[in-house]
């Protein structure tokens, strides 16, 4: 984030109040201690006993961004994951420490003098900035749909955990561990990310007074934490490299499952096993196939998508998991993810 966008930030955030939500420049602090807008539980279903005839395959999206394909002319090659991964990071923190009120003046007064000095080809691409723009700020600034933490806190909570130590896998900026953290005080979590810009930036400069709330399970108050309150570390590293063992309570996911065909996706619901001790909790989640994010990667990705992508229903998520082993404890979607808790079976 830059220093400017740093700085108002704080002017909107000087004090924490429960039962509060204000936009700053970059994100929308939510503090409202209410159930989430959107949560939808499908956990009662006989999983053994569904098939892929009843639930449907994902929803594969095909809309790649401008830069892939630039990248690839260049290169006269196909752009591997890893790179794939480095350019949607950079991409997406681009996007969220955005200073969205300058933007929109900004986006405004190009499109208006494009017009007035009759530079048609110019004004139509201002607009289709302005339009992407717009999603953007409606879904992440105004409805949240993407940090959402009412829905998380929703998903997270109810775990039979003490001072739990969390890894997250393709971390990016660790969000989900930390409302963990929020939520389990005194826990500790490892990040993983094979990027390092996803430790320097995306977690590195994230929001320092963005506000985690959390209600302790032990006393019943709300309590909220800022990032620099939390026992985190940092592992730049390929999953495939790293040397834990079985020593997480926690271990959880973000979008990474639906990256995954098929033919690999055993491999991404090992990941969550490899690490996970007897009796913890695996937590996957998944972008949802709803029309809303069907429409948002039609028009923004050709901006961020790099990489294969898949939207799915709870349902999908879910079966996936329990053909890979996992015991599903609950399954259900809150505003733009479906999610997973299980246990390994």
């Amino acid at each position: 984030m830059n220093n400017q966008s740093s700085r108002l930030d704080d002017l909107y955030l000087e004090s924490y109040e429960l039962d509060t939500s204000e936009l700053t420049p970059t994100y929308r602090s939510d503090l409202r201690t209410r159930p989430p807008d959107i949560f939808i539980d499908e956990s009662n279903h006989d999983w053994s006993k569904l098939s892929w005839k009843d639930v449907g395959k994902p929803f594969s999206i095909e809309n790649f961004s401008q830069g892939k394909r630039n990248w690839e002319r260049k290169y006269g090659q196909k752009m591997s994951v890893p790179i794939q991964w480095q350019h949607f990071n950079r991409k997406v923190h681009e996007l969220f420490t955005t200073d969205l009120f300058q933007k929109r003046i900004e986006v405004r007064k190009k499109y208006l003098n494009n017009l007035l000095t009759l530079k048609v080809k110019q004004a139509d691409q201002t607009l289709r900035e302005a339009i992407q723009f717009n999603i953007w700020m409606r879904l992440h600034q105004k409805e949240d749909v993407f940090w959402d933490p009412r829905g998380k806190r929703a998903i997270f909570e109810g775990l039979d955990v003490n001072r739990p130590n969390i890894l997250l896998l393709a971390a990016g900026d660790g969000y989900d561990a930390m409302q963990l953290l929020a939520m389990y005080p005194r826990g500790h979590a490892v990040l993983v990310d094979f990027d390092k810009y996803a430790d320097t930036d995306r977690f590195g400069k994230f929001p320092e007074r963005y506000p985690f709330l959390g209600k302790d399970p032990k006393t019943g108050y709300w309590n909220v934490f800022t990032k620099d309150e939390f026992d985190i570390d940092f592992e730049v590293c390929d999953i495939q490299k790293l040397k834990f063992g079985r020593e997480f309570d926690i271990v959880i996911s973000a979008g990474l499952i639906e990256h995954y065909p098929d033919k690999y996706k055993p491999l991404a619901f090992h990941f969550h096993r490899q690490f996970l001790k007897p009796g913890g909790y695996a937590i996957m989640t998944s972008t949802r196939n709803q029309f809303q994010l069907r429409m948002f990667y039609k028009l923004l990705g050709g901006v961020i998508n790099y990489s294969y992508r898949e939207l799915m229903t709870a349902p999908q998520l879910a079966l996936y998991a329990y053909k890979n082993s996992f015991q599903i404890l609950r399954c259900g979607s809150i505003k733009a993810y479906n999610f997973v808790v299980a246990r390994e079976r």
